[in-house]
């Protein structure tokens, strides 16, 4: 049990059970939009700069 042993002391006289957390939702990373967006945006005109791709995040 990975907790402080003030709260398993808690948990153990109280008779309770220690928590149980579910998984956490996955969630799109920041980058990996941002990596898509800019792949998008050099298809559309190959030739942009990468300054300009950056003025327009």
């Amino acid at each position: 049990m990975a907790t402080d042993r003030k709260n398993a002391r808690k948990y153990v006289e109280r008779g309770l059970e220690a928590p149980k957390y579910g998984q956490r939702k996955q969630n799109t990373m920041f980058g990996d939009r941002l990596a898509t967006y800019l792949r998008e945006r050099v298809k559309a005109c190959p030739v942009r700069t990468a300054r300009r791709l950056f003025r327009e995040i």
